[in-house]
């Protein structure tokens, strides 16, 4: 069966990229949310912490070396390791983090070179690159930024990179980004407007309940005004 022929209407970009532009993309986008951030500082800090025990442990390993001036200088020791180890730690977080996520790309994806497609489809953006497809809704669109390095799409959960070397012109490059912010705000406001009419029909079926459950209440009351009172005789007594 032939391949699906490519709809000419539909935004799509297609280029070369590498595992070294795949990882450096990844690495970027995890270093960017709150959790990679808070990630990369309780490694820091942890380093840091380290850095100061092992300046340290030479009066915590030595009990005869426990004078106050031995540990004033060993305290400056541990707070100048710790920081050290903790600039030089914040510094090289991202290089080491790209090489150890290269070498997990490398067991998926081999080492060549890989074609990498993305389409600004309707109900979503669409990306291919090595047998692995991911789709990601225009509800879910954060962010989509011109870049140096091209055009950056960030959803919850997801990102994609299309290289700037995927536009023929710069012409091409502003409307594939136009198209992304256009088919983001379309779909985010036929969702709020989703929710508008969910809550309105919710409302409106509330009210109607309490209309109901009200006129209930004051058929009933109508209905004991005007029952006739009767004579509790034997039987109804002894039913007491």
């Amino acid at each position: 069966m032939d391949p699906p022929v490519p709809d000419p209407s539909v935004p799509r970009v297609s280029f070369e990229s590498n595992l070294d532009e795949l990882a450096d993309a990844y690495v970027q986008y995890v270093l960017s949310t709150p959790a990679g951030q808070s990630m990369r500082r309780r490694a820091t800090a942890g380093i840091g912490c380290a850095g100061g025990l092992l300046g340290f442990a030479p009066i915590l390993m030595d009990p005869a070396s426990r004078r106050p001036d031995l540990i004033f200088a060993a305290g400056i020791l541990a707070l100048l390791a710790g920081g050290s180890a903790a600039v030089l730690n914040y510094m090289l977080y991202r290089s080491s983090a790209r090489r150890r996520l290269r070498r997990f790309l490398a067991i998926q994806f081999g080492q060549g070179a890989f074609r990498c497609e993305i389409e600004l489809r309707p109900e979503g953006a669409w990306a291919r690159q090595e047998h692995v497809e991911v789709k990601f809704g225009w509800n879910d669109l954060l962010a989509a930024e011109d870049f140096p390095d091209g055009v950056e799409l960030r959803f919850r959960g997801g990102y994609l990179l299309a290289r700037a070397r995927a536009f023929a012109s710069t012409a091409d490059r502003a409307e594939f980004l136009e198209s992304a912010r256009v088919l983001g705000a379309r779909a985010q406001m036929d969702a709020r407007d989703a929710r508008r009419a969910r809550a309105t029909a919710l409302a409106a079926a509330e009210k109607a309940v309490d209309d109901w459950s009200q006129a209930l209440t004051l058929d009933a009351s109508a209905s004991g005004r005007t029952r006739p009172t009767s004579v509790a005789g034997p039987r109804d007594a002894a039913c007491v």
